[in-house]
């Protein structure tokens, strides 16, 4: 019997990508390990104290999603994506926020 709760397939990627949080106060980047349509594996550089609700900003497909934190285990941590938004068209003043952070970043 297996115990894996996931509600599809992952895939293992290595992906560079930015977490937002505290209102977009605080953003911590990190590497998402593996990825599946309702969720995700992430890796932070060093221990973080997350909030439970926070944003995952995926750089590569410019796609803020909003996420809860599933569990934690060091460094790496499950997300449970919520909802998804598209960066190119954000039309809310959090969206806009995340939008410039994903414009920045990308510049790079």
């Amino acid at each position: 019997m297996s115990t894996d709760k996931r509600s599809g397939p992952r895939r293992r990627v290595l992906l560079s990508d930015m977490l937002v949080f505290d209102g977009g106060a605080r953003t911590v980047n990190c590497s998402v390990r593996d990825l599946s349509d309702s969720g995700a594996k992430i890796e932070l550089g060093g221990v973080e104290l997350l909030p439970r609700s926070l944003w995952l900003i995926e750089m590569r497909a410019g796609v803020a999603r909003e996420c809860r934190v599933t569990w934690a285990r060091g460094r790496q941590l499950g997300l449970e994506f919520i909802a998804a938004h598209d960066l190119q068209s954000a039309d809310t003043p959090d969206l806009q926020f995340m939008r410039r952070l994903w414009i920045e970043s990308v510049a790079r």
